[in-house]
């Protein structure tokens, strides 16, 4: 017959837990229309890519070379304060956001700082001239 069959559990092939489809992402690829992993488990493994291939990972997203970007990460402290991250974090690598050009590495307050007054120079001066 003709009749169309909607399936609505799916065993998630990494924590092999039967959930409802709407967990899993969409896949058009796929027999179901549906991911293989749950969304959860799919989460869970980008992370650990990412932690894993850091380096590779920002190389891609700033179209530059792993060892620029480890080169950057070495120094490990911000290049404003000087302040070292905690010893389970990493100092976030700084970039413009018009031309993607990495800068350094800055520390989170800094970091936030910057984005505040959106890299405007004329902005910051007006902070630093401030009373």
């Amino acid at each position: 017959s003709n009749e169309k069959v909607f399936v609505t559990l799916r065993v998630c092939f990494a924590c092999k837990v039967e959930k409802h489809i709407d967990l899993f992402s969409t896949n058009r690829r796929e027999k179901l229309g549906k991911s293989y992993r749950c969304k959860e488990c799919s989460k869970l493994q980008s992370a650990e890519f990412r932690e894993k291939n850091y380096s590779l990972v920002y190389a891609r997203k700033f179209k530059t070379d792993v060892e620029t970007i480890e080169a950057v990460l070495f120094r490990r402290v911000c290049d404003i304060c000087g302040d070292e991250p905690p010893a389970d974090k990493r100092n976030p690598i700084d970039h413009c956001h018009t031309t993607g050009k990495i800068r350094g590495l800055l520390c989170w307050n800094c970091n936030k700082g910057l984005g505040a007054f959106r890299d405007n120079k004329e902005l910051l001066q007006k902070a630093i001239n401030y009373r």
